[in-house]
């Protein structure tokens, strides 16, 4: 799922769009099937990226800007597993980045992807 379906999908019932139902033009129901779950697609969409990016400052900004965008939308339900996954990913900027500074510019969100031209307050220098 891509983070602008997710947004979409974020503030949606959890019966939305997870449920695995199928109907066809009619709406009679044709298909029921396994789905994830509102977690473990937030799970699949953020784990591998943060265990990879975790040493780069454009992946680690860019990650922290897309769970708080998806917490300003997603109803209180499904914080849980956002707010995990913040947490992780601080941990882990914080085990493997360097100075106190470097934590703060790599913990800052990024939601345009302008990395190490940005200031501290996301503007270019």
């Amino acid at each position: 799922m891509l983070p602008a379906e997710m947004r979409r999908a974020a503030p949606t019932r959890p019966s939305g769009v997870f449920d695995g139902r199928l109907y066809d033009d009619s709406g009679a129901l044709r298909v029921v099937m396994p789905t994830p779950d509102w977690d473990a697609y937030v799970r699949l969409a953020f784990e591998e990226i943060r265990l990879a990016g975790t040493k780069s400052p454009q992946v680690t900004r860019r990650l922290t800007a897309a769970l708080l965008d998806l917490l300003a939308v997603a109803p209180l339900t499904r914080h849980a597993v956002l707010k995990e996954q913040l947490g992780l990913l601080r941990a882990a900027v914080g085990n493997s980045v360097g100075t106190p500074r470097d934590v703060a510019f790599a913990s800052q969100p990024d939601s345009q992807g302008i990395g190490a031209a940005a200031g501290e307050n996301g503007r270019s220098r």
